[in-house]
């Protein structure tokens, strides 16, 4: 073997028999190595998620990505929407989304896409009416090990639209209906307790507990509420929606909204944020309590007022029996009625 500066030279020995056929092989083994060692991980995904179209969902906020790999410096994870249509991340953090392919990508350490991924707000755009459930595939790739992929995490987002149906809600504050263009006469029923319903120009009749009602801005909404079982339901709107109150207990916020009590003594209804538009409470008899709020009652009877906080507190009478007054700091206009003051 010869030696020369920048290169290798073999030579054969000379005592070989050229009758026999002869093979040197040659193993190298490179000076400087990195096994690839684990890879990503990823953890937390979770499937079957549920919304309505609503409500927000941050879909990722228990998942956590790893990377046992020395040579792993920055990870590069993408979020793909199964049908871009059905929604839109927000929240992006340091990442990107296009909305046109429906893909999410952040680069950074697993720390850091993590984080990235805990934040995303997905928002969903579905149309009134339908249910879609859309899947979410998850890739990560660190350049060294082959790339990671996880397509456990899906949402199924509702809402339903027209007249006559039953939408059951029920056992946490994130569970909820969305209710959608009601014809007149044909409410909706809301079954189970303990969740939101939002309404646009929808009508419900709901017996439940803890329910809290959102109105869609300057679309008409309406709620005939019972059952509470002395756990206040709420009910969030304007002058436009209307609020009916059977054996039932219901705090308001919004001005110019109208209420309605029916004969059970068990009526109450707790008014707040009337903004100075008096809210409007006809009929039946119960409790009112007025919490920095103005209210004008007409045509009822037997009704008990608390002026609860509040130094603009006003209510008016109209075409009432007797009343009862409790409380200070506050306003009574007395037309045609009769009222005993305590306070």
């Amino acid at each position: 073997m010869n030696s020369m500066r920048g290169s290798l030279s073999f030579l054969p020995a000379d005592d070989f028999d050229d009758s026999i056929d002869e093979t040197t092989v040659f193993a190298a083994t490179p000076a400087h190595s990195t096994p690839v060692v684990g890879g990503p991980v990823i953890s937390g995904t979770v499937g079957g998620q549920q919304i309505v179209d609503k409500q927000t969902d941050t879909l990722f906020s228990k998942v956590m990505i790893t990377d046992a790999n020395p040579a792993a410096q920055n990870l590069t994870v993408t979020v793909t929407l199964s049908d871009p249509t059905n929604g839109a991340f927000g929240n992006l953090g340091a990442g990107a989304y296009d909305s046109i392919i429906g893909e999410y990508l952040v680069t950074g350490t697993p720390a850091q896409v993590t984080a990235a991924l805990d934040g995303l707000i997905f928002t969903p755009t579905i149309p009134h009416g339908v249910t879609r459930t859309t899947t979410f595939a998850l890739a990560v790739d660190d350049a060294v090990a082959p790339i990671v992929d996880d397509n456990t995490t899906t949402v199924t987002v509702s809402s339903v639209s027209g007249g006559g149906q039953t939408v059951a809600i029920g056992g946490a504050p994130g569970y909820a209906a969305s209710v959608y263009d009601t014809p007149d006469g044909a409410p909706d029923t809301i079954t189970g307790s303990v969740g939101t319903v939002y309404l646009s120009n929808a009508s419900v009749v709901a017996n439940g507990e803890d329910i809290t009602f959102v109105c869609a801005p300057n679309a008409s909404g309406s709620a005939v509420i019972s059952g509470t079982n002395g756990n206040w339901d709420t009910f969030y709107g304007t002058g436009r929606n209307l609020v009916g109150i059977s054996g039932a207990q219901v705090s308001v916020f919004g001005p110019g909204l109208s209420l309605s009590f029916d004969s059970s003594p068990r009526n109450a209804v707790s008014i707040y944020n009337t903004q100075g538009v008096a809210d409007s409470l006809i009929y039946g008899y119960g409790t009112v309590i007025l919490n920095d709020a103005q209210v004008v009652l007409n045509y009822g009877g037997a009704d008990i007022v608390y002026f609860n906080t509040g130094t603009t507190n006003a209510v008016g009478f109209f075409g009432m029996g007797w009343e009862t007054i409790y409380g200070s700091h506050g306003t009574v206009d007395l037309q045609d009625s009769r009222a005993s003051v305590v306070g």
